[in-house]
């Protein structure tokens, strides 16, 4: 707002100085009137207004092209250029022809970003890794039954997959089909379901998003969470052996511990908020430590590297 006044200003200045100085040199007569100075200025400075802002900001093009048609017409014949307002007639119906024009071609919205969906099957792969690049958004992940596959998933806006096969292992890389558009992008919806049956590494990069990882039934070896402003709840594997690590910017960070495993939590950086449950983890040293986490079964071993973030555990 502040800047399109800035040019309506600096518009309005500049034709006013220009006829001034015209006059004054008798380039052009004394009697030009100032006023269709205005009006062509105020026009001018309506469609830059209209123009930055795609036609978002009022009504479109029309009325802003009619200014400058009156005020460019009355302008011409103060000039000599024309004469009896020959002109003004045909402008406006040309600025009202063109106005039309822009306006319907700047109110188009865009569509809905069409869902897709793919899938990455196992092959006999007794173990994967899925590594998932997200935009801003919504990106849900949690498990599926069947053994056909190491992950199925809906993807807003599409997705590229690249798979590599090595041996029993297969990898899946997941990431965002870039879209050259006018504007902003649209938020992707993500929903992702990965194999109960098969050991997993995971790799999710989130955006300005929020990112909700059910991994409660999966079986997860390592997992590593990079997320930007966003909102992230995890829930993490109710067995096994599971290394995490979470970075995170100005980030709301929740993780869900089950009451069956034992955990030991290292929170490093500047964040702005931590709570953790100390009745289950208590405090020893800098971390925080189930008592029993040496002799457990199942146990996780966090750590989380955040910036100016919200980190509860519990």
């Amino acid at each position: 707002m502040r800047r399109s006044r800035t040019v309506m200003w600096a518009l309005l200045l500049i034709g006013v100085g220009a006829v001034l100085l015209l006059q004054n040199t008798g380039a052009i007569a004394k009697d030009v009137s100032l006023v269709w100075v205005i009006l062509l200025a105020v026009g001018l400075w309506l469609l830059f207004e209209r123009i930055v802002s795609r036609g978002r900001a009022g009504s479109g093009f029309v009325a802003p092209l009619v200014l400058v048609a009156v005020g460019g017409s009355f302008l011409l014949e103060d000039l000599g250029v024309v004469h009896n307002n020959d002109t003004l007639l045909p402008l406006i119906v040309i600025a009202i022809g063109l106005g039309l024009m822009l306006s319907a071609a700047t109110d188009r919205r865009p569509d809905a970003p069409e869902t897709v969906s793919e899938q990455v099957p196992l092959e006999g792969a007794t173990s994967g890794s899925v590594r998932i690049d997200h935009g801003a958004g919504r990106l849900t992940v949690r498990s599926h039954h069947g053994g056909a596959n190491l992950l199925e998933g809906s993807f807003a806006g599409g997705v590229h997959v690249d798979v590599q096969r090595d041996g029993a292992r297969v990898a899946a890389v997941l990431s965002p089909i870039r879209h050259l558009r006018l504007g902003r992008g649209l938020p992707l919806d993500w929903a992702v379901t990965l194999s109960l049956l098969v050991p997993l590494d995971l790799e999710l990069r989130t955006g300005a998003d929020t990112a909700e990882l059910d991994l409660s039934d999966l079986t997860v070896e390592h997992l590593e969470v990079e997320t930007g402003a966003s909102r992230t709840i995890i829930s993490l594997p109710t067995s096994g052996r599971p290394q995490v690590r979470i970075r995170g910017g100005a980030a709301d960070i929740r993780v869900s511990v089950p009451t069956r495993v034992a955990a030991q939590i290292a929170i490093r950086g500047g964040a702005s908020r931590v709570h953790v449950d100390e009745l289950r983890f208590p405090k020893v040293g800098d971390r925080y430590r189930s008592p029993d986490f040496d002799d457990a079964q199942h146990r996780v071993e966090i750590q989380i590297d955040a910036g100016a973030a919200s980190v509860q555990i519990g």
